[in-house]
């Protein structure tokens, strides 16, 4: 098993949890409504535009992983490990990757 930074396992259940909660909070806001009653309701169009959004960020994320098969949330080198000649632009894989982006 590759060592990893001090507080990285920290940095990554806290970020699990804080995934897992907005999920669970955006499912009882649309069970019981609160964004409705608080504010005015969201716009369809924005709302298709959001999810927009969600796909083109997870299809970077599929691009990346099917072209760099060494990205990883852990930076290790490895034997026969080769530099990408195709692709997404590093800066654009080599930081969201990590967790310490944050």
């Amino acid at each position: 098993m590759p060592r990893r930074q001090k507080g990285t396992e920290v940095v990554s259940k806290a970020l699990g949890a804080d995934h897992h909660s907005r999920i669970v909070l955006a499912g009882f806001d649309f069970r019981f409504g609160w964004t409705n009653q608080r504010f005015v309701p969201v716009p369809t169009w924005l709302v298709l535009a959001g999810q927009v959004g969600v796909v083109a960020g997870y299809w970077v994320v599929f691009w990346v992983m099917t072209t760099n098969t060494f990205a990883a949330s852990t930076i290790r080198v490895e034997s026969g490990q080769t530099v990408i000649e195709t692709g997404p632009p590093i800066r654009w894989c080599a930081i969201p990757c990590t967790p310490e982006w944050l």
